[in-house]
């Protein structure tokens, strides 16, 4: 067990039991007085009292309520933190001090505040000091919200298009090499990452470390520390993450196996006999609601984390098909804890690696978005991808992101089979102009797209998308038809709900990574045209862009007469962009 602070008058005796007096707070202290709109505002607690893990919500719980400006009130807990140095020069970290509580705070109105902290343990509440702060407009836009569209907002009502790529782990150093890989994403105008939280990553709880933390309900606090970074460096960087929770290898013993070191393993100390008693044990799942409940505590305050994916490649986990109705229904349990806990409302999401999923999954209510993971060695990988994004959409009305891609080869000859990645380029355009609620999120992050710095595919499609208004005019995929040589031609394209403005993506479909390294570059298509039927008539003027470079290549002016506008493409040496929109 466990005493915290002053010990004298703690414990004392009743009866044939023996009794601990309720916790009491010592000092309580603002990081600000005044902090920015959808900014952190932390307090800091020095507590008395009795438990025994200061991370199980059972034994000592911190709350603190929030009341607005308007009168409303947010509860949020506090959440234990061993607070570190961190060396930016080494990305080393050393201890600093013992420890305490919490509480961390997103205010979403300007205007003054007031909160009130208590404190429960196994022997009482304690209602505890009551504070005020002062919220100030910031440039902050706010949290990412789903709408009526097939894309994303933030809380100002500006539209957000994900534009990244997974960074799931880093090597040996995770400040040196996330600050590396985000700060050249956005150098690139990319806006999104996918972090997952695993073992040899930034995961929160496993099996006995160095640092002392064993089994459930015990958190890893030099990697919590580290991800506290993270979070606040793609704020500053104006980055957005998926932060991945669980993912499949931890609850396989066949698939990128690690039950063997799994706390929750029975043969480690755990509750769980079975791999798939992960998703049904009583314990297992009060363990993770436990879990989840310390990230949302200590990370639920930052914008900046777009939304919580709850599983990677959950059919990946021993015996998925007989398991998937208990699999659903963890999905339906967690989706629903996460809000109960979350003042802030993230976004929620899961993914599955294939074909093999459950539809009652992706139809739950509490599940916002939908997710394809693939990976192919095939020519036209962004042609498969494009699709899976119009299934998606069409068959659980939801927005849709391509969460992984890449080819299925390893991922050194990436490097030999395509060294300026073509299929990464081609992947990027097709799934966004394929209707995904952004651009998916290829893989090899470290081992591919790194060493051949490939990080400028990112921004001429991050230019493209910030002149088009796809969630205020609701785009959605158009029906277009080639003619002339556009037999050589893949083409995209989206159009605005009144059928008056049009976004497309036009590519020479021998420009891929496997013709251009069997025969060279191809000869560009000359002659080419689109027709878009169920367009408005009137006059539009057309723009077309190298997708490269970004660079304009011709503009036009063009009359649609019979709802049905034909462009006359140019020359297509490997892919161009092309916006119309209706002047009069």
């Amino acid at each position: 067990m466990k005493i915290r602070g002053l010990l004298s008058g703690l414990l004392f005796c009743c009866g044939s039991g023996a009794f601990a007096q309720a916790p009491i707070f010592q000092t309580v202290t603002p990081n600000h007085t005044v902090v920015g709109q959808f900014d952190l505002f932390e307090l800091s607690i020095d507590l008395t009292a009795v438990y025994n893990n200061p991370y199980d919500y059972e034994d000592i719980t911190v709350h603190c309520e929030f009341t607005s400006p308007e009168g409303k009130k947010d509860t949020v807990e506090g959440f234990f933190l061993q607070d570190y140095t961190l060396n930016t020069s080494t990305g080393s970290l050393a201890v600093k001090g013992t420890g305490n509580f919490r509480v961390r705070y997103a205010p979403r109105e300007v205007g003054s505040w007031q909160y009130h902290l208590s404190c429960t343990t196994r022997s009482g509440t304690t209602k505890g000091p009551v504070g005020s702060l002062r919220c100030k407009s910031s440039h902050e836009r706010g949290f990412v919200r789903r709408n009526q569209t097939n894309y994303l907002q933030f809380d100002d009502g500006v539209q957000y298009i994900p534009i990244g790529e997974n960074m799931g782990w880093a090597h040996a150093n995770a400040y040196m090499d996330y600050h590396q890989w985000v700060g050249k994403l956005a150098a690139n105008k990319g806006n999104f990452i996918r972090v997952w939280m695993p073992s040899w990553g930034l995961g929160l709880e496993w099996q006995q470390g160095r640092n002392g933390y064993s089994g459930l309900k015990h958190y890893k606090q030099e990697n919590a520390r580290l991800l506290d970074w993270l979070v606040e460096y793609c704020r500053e960087k104006g980055v957005y993450m998926m932060l991945s929770l669980d993912h499949h290898g931890q609850v396989s013993s066949k698939v990128d196996p690690n039950w063997n070191e799994n706390p929750y393993n029975a043969a480690n100390g755990g509750p769980c006999r079975n791999t798939w008693d992960f998703f049904t044990d009583s314990v297992a799942r009060q363990s993770i609601r436990n879990r989840f409940r310390y990230i949302v505590a200590r990370y639920g305050y930052s914008s900046h984390i777009m939304c919580w994916e709850l599983f990677n490649e959950v059919e990946w986990t021993d015996d998925y098909a007989r398991h998937k109705g208990e699999i659903t229904a963890w999905h339906e349990e967690m989706a629903g804890w996460l809000r109960s806990k979350d003042v802030n409302q993230h976004l929620i999401t899961t993914s599955y690696a294939s074909a093999v999923h459950d539809p009652a999954t992706w139809n739950l209510s509490g599940i916002d978005f939908t997710q394809t993971h693939y990976y192919a060695g095939i020519s036209d990988l962004d042609s498969v991808l494009s699709r899976a994004c119009q299934t998606y959409i069409a068959r659980y009305g939801k927005p849709t992101l391509t969460g992984e891609f890449g080819l299925s080869v390893e991922a050194g000859n990436l490097a030999a089979i395509d060294p300026t990645g073509i299929y990464v380029h081609n992947s990027l355009w097709g799934t966004m102009l394929g209707g995904g609620l952004g651009a998916g999120l290829p893989w090899y992050w470290d081992n591919y797209i790194e060493p051949q710095n490939l990080y400028t595919h990112f921004s001429a499609l991050a230019n493209f998308v910030s002149g088009i208004a796809f969630s205020r005019d609701r785009y959605a995929v158009a029906t277009v038809r080639t003619s002339g040589d556009g037999g050589g031609l893949r083409a995209s394209v989206l159009k605005s709900a009144d059928h008056s403005r049009v976004a497309g993506w036009l590519l020479n479909r021998r420009y891929n990574w496997k013709d251009v390294k069997e025969q060279g570059r191809p000869a560009g298509i000359t002659g080419a045209s689109i027709i878009l039927p169920g367009v408005k008539d009137g006059v539009y003027r057309v723009r077309w862009s190298d997708c490269k470079t970004g660079v304009q290549v011709s503009a036009v002016t063009v009359r649609v007469t019979g709802q049905e506008l034909r462009l006359a493409c140019p020359k297509i040496d490997w892919d161009l962009s092309v916006v119309a929109e209706r002047v009069r």
